[in-house]
């Protein structure tokens, strides 16, 4: 435990980091410092927990790295713009008239409060969901339907009116 310095490890850190920055998706939240950052933490953190009798630290190490910049990369592609995702708008979709310079304020006063509100909670979601996103993220619809008290048909609808509205007319 001793003989376990970081300075050893910095350069396994550094090289892993710039793999990994390579793979997040772009723009990134993260850059180079951040993620050799990450690393640092994690080699604390396995340094604290290593067991000789499991493996080399070098090994542990390694592993446990690469995994927290996976989780890292993969993090990076699943957090996206609700809006985009859900209910497939993005800004250069929406489509403007050319009289008026920006009129999305007169598409928005055609959806219904229902409509505003799923938007709403897309883009910014309650502290309740936040908290059940933490620990079922594949659920975000699920828990959307459930806050807004909808069935899935009813949200089918809404998606759909949102982006005629907001996409399709012209």
């Amino acid at each position: 435990m001793n003989n376990i310095h970081l300075d050893d490890y910095m350069a396994l850190i550094v090289d892993q980091a710039k793999i990994a920055l390579e793979k997040i998706k772009k723009p990134s939240i993260y850059d180079l410092q951040d993620l050799v950052q990450e690393g640092v933490v994690v080699f604390c953190k396995i340094r604290k927990k290593y067991n000789s009798d499991r493996a080399t630290f070098c090994t542990m190490f390694t592993t446990c790295l690469k995994n927290r910049y996976c989780d890292l990369v993969w993090k990076s592609y699943k957090e996206f713009s609700p809006l985009e995702s859900d209910i497939g708008v993005t800004c250069s979709n929406i489509r403007f008239s050319s009289h008026i310079t920006l009129n999305l304020e007169d598409k928005l006063f055609k959806l219904s409060f229902l409509e505003i509100l799923y938007i709403r909670l897309c883009v910014s979601p309650s502290e309740e969901m936040v908290k059940e996103l933490l620990k079922f993220p594949m659920r975000r619809r699920v828990i959307l339907r459930r806050v807004l008290n909808i069935t899935e048909d009813d949200e089918f609808e809404i998606r759909n009116h949102i982006r005629k509205v907001l996409v399709e007319e012209v």
